[in-house]
């Protein structure tokens, strides 16, 4: 659920900084880290394994002075909605850009930037199905 985990994992990273002293960078909220993306929302959310790996050591090269980053690792998507980190937080700037698979990616809906991060993911109806399956639950209706 990154509604809510991500803020709470902030949180505590924030929070362990601020009490320890300790340096530390948190890189949060990866999305779709595959090989090519495979639907329209990817087009947006995309992360190549190669900005990925880039995210990852500049996460661990980052200087004693950067003491807590929260940064969405996503590719110099043309389409992305997040911003991408400073590089003054976090020294990587992305090379890979989802649009040049974009002719493979099958549908013509553009990531909508308005609309729910998640996509269809976060929709009631893909969640329930998921908690039925787990656990039997049903939802009450209001009467």
């Amino acid at each position: 659920m990154p509604g809510v985990s991500e803020p709470g994992g902030r949180s505590v990273g924030l929070g362990a900084v601020a009490v320890t002293g300790a340096a530390g960078t948190i890189g949060s909220a990866v999305r779709e880290s595959l090989p090519v993306p495979t639907e329209p929302r990817h087009l947006a959310t995309w992360l190549s394994p190669r900005d990925a790996v880039g995210y990852i050591r500049a996460a661990l090269a980052a200087p004693s002075s950067t003491r807590f980053v929260t940064a969405y690792a996503v590719s110099g998507n043309t389409r992305r909605f997040w911003e991408l980190p400073a590089t003054s937080e976090l020294a990587y700037t992305p090379v890979d850009d989802a649009e040049t698979h974009a002719a493979g990616v099958p549908g013509d809906l553009p990531a909508d930037p308005a609309g729910v991060q998640a996509g269809h993911y976060a929709e009631p109806a893909f969640t329930l199905q998921h908690l039925r399956r787990r656990t039997g639950f049903t939802p009450s209706t209001p009467d």
